[in-house]
């Protein structure tokens, strides 16, 4: 009996192990806010924190700019100084 419950458990085993392994979806395009068209809250401040961005870089960084210019636009706010979002020559980005 003992050799049965032993010969059932290899042979699933042998199944699971020899099933092909299927790779992970690729990640999904960044979000990017939809332009403002509204001052939300009321003032430049409230309207670009109710904005939420990915917490990656350059995608991040990219969101926050533009979140920071509809924003600007939206309650006529001056021009906002912008995040440097390149990347430095000598560093890569992770491969996905």
């Amino acid at each position: 009996m003992k050799f049965l419950l032993y010969l059932l458990i290899s042979a699933f085993t042998f199944l699971v192990a020899a099933l092909p392994v299927t790779p992970a979806p690729a990640c999904p395009v960044p979000y990017s806010p939809p332009a403002t068209t509204a001052c939300t809250g009321g003032s430049y401040e409230s309207c670009t924190s109710d904005v939420v961005c990915i917490a990656s870089f350059p995608e991040g960084c990219k969101c926050r700019n533009n979140a920071k210019l509809s924003c600007a636009a939206a309650c006529k706010a001056a021009t906002p100084k912008l995040d440097d979002c390149t990347v430095p020559p000598n560093q890569s980005l992770p491969q996905r």
